[in-house]
């Protein structure tokens, strides 16, 4: 099988988080091997993921804009468009965030749920 990678894999075992939809989603992933072009993701229970979507590395302090290329098993193969600035990454804008997806959290449950007999059948 010929390799079609433009620059060597590193063996890698790093924690990643996987984000999409405007960081409303994340899942846990290793990060098995790295290059400067792309990498080799691991997780369990991971779902159908979009095209595109956000991978951060804390270790390496980056976070990069990814496209996914294969998925075989829990394996998925991603090439990197570009990374984000490292600023991205500050405490500061992770405890923002956090910050915002509790808020968010807190609004969704105090909107009035509707049960069946509310229904006018």
């Amino acid at each position: 099988m010929s390799e079609k990678r433009n620059s060597a894999r590193n063996p890698s075992f790093l924690g990643g988080t996987i984000t999409y939809n405007h960081d409303l989603w994340s899942a846990d992933c290793v990060v098995k091997n790295l290059s400067e072009g792309g990498a080799r993701l691991s997780g369990r229970n991971l779902p159908a993921l979009p095209d595109k979507f956000d991978l951060s590395i804390p270790q390496r302090n980056v976070k990069y804009r990814v496209q996914m290329r294969w998925r075989v098993g829990d394996q998925i193969g991603v090439a990197f468009e570009h990374a984000y600035p490292s600023a991205e990454m500050t405490p500061e804008v992770k405890a923002a965030r956090r910050q915002r997806r509790v808020e968010q959290d807190e609004a969704q449950s105090l909107r009035p749920k509707r049960l069946i007999t509310d229904l006018a059948i």
